[in-house]
């Protein structure tokens, strides 16, 4: 559901670029701006429905509202956030311990070396795409927020 949801905000993005091209065109056409409008209209109505499954799935099970509570307990985590984690590591049944979730995630830290060359560690970003862009916006407020983390 979230992959869905996911293409679905990337549809409508690229609606809500079209519709600001055809308003500031020279010669705009009324009957293709109620056809965008009507699309993203569409969009936001379809991905709205996706949440409120979302709600509805993680609500007919404890266990994911559990972990789900958990993860939303964090600063900065939304329902979409830990909904998106939670799916994406099927509920965390094969993740033992932080450092295989970090590297899941692609938030583990690799350097880079060949031989007499020692380049900068860097995060490899080679993890599941969907968790780490979720994560990205978290991890900077806790940065921002939490002394600790600075």
């Amino acid at each position: 559901m979230n992959r869905g949801r996911s293409s679905l905000l990337k549809d409508r993005t690229t609606e809500t670029s079209r519709q600001g091209a055809i308003d500031s065109s020279v010669y705009s056409n009324t009957k293709a701006l109620k056809r965008h409008k009507n699309r993203l209209r569409l969009l936001t109505a379809q991905i709205a429905i996706i949440e409120e499954e979302m709600q509805e799935l993680i609500s007919e099970n404890a266990d994911l509202e559990r972990k789900i509570g958990f993860m939303m307990s964090i600063p900065g985590i939304s329902f979409i956030s830990a909904a998106t984690v939670i799916g994406g590591t099927l509920g965390f049944e094969s993740i033992v311990n932080t450092k295989q979730l970090a590297s899941y995630a692609g938030y583990d830290i690799v350097l880079r070396m060949s031989g007499n060359f020692k380049g900068k560690t860097r995060i490899s970003k080679r993890g599941n795409i969907h968790i780490s862009a979720v994560l990205h916006m978290p991890s900077m407020i806790c940065v921002r927020c939490n002394p600790t983390l600075k």
